[in-house]
């Protein structure tokens, strides 16, 4: 786990409250989604959704 991605986790996110694992997730997936544009993320996680379409982020069904 690199700073950036500590430091992103610790921040606040669109949709609180957040579990600190989720927010992990949310910042590793953040990251790659700075490399990988086409990237999609699948979860079941609605607190995992809800903050990523906030954020702008396509599911994985392109929405």
């Amino acid at each position: 786990m690199t700073p950036e991605i500590q430091r992103r986790a610790a921040e606040s996110f669109p949709v609180e409250p957040l579990r600190s694992l989720d927010a992990l997730h949310l910042a590793t997936a953040l990251s790659f989604l700075e490399l990988y544009s086409d990237l999609r993320v699948l979860s079941f996680d609605t607190r995992i959704l809800d903050n990523l379409g906030a954020l702008g982020v396509p599911d994985s069904a392109g929405g």
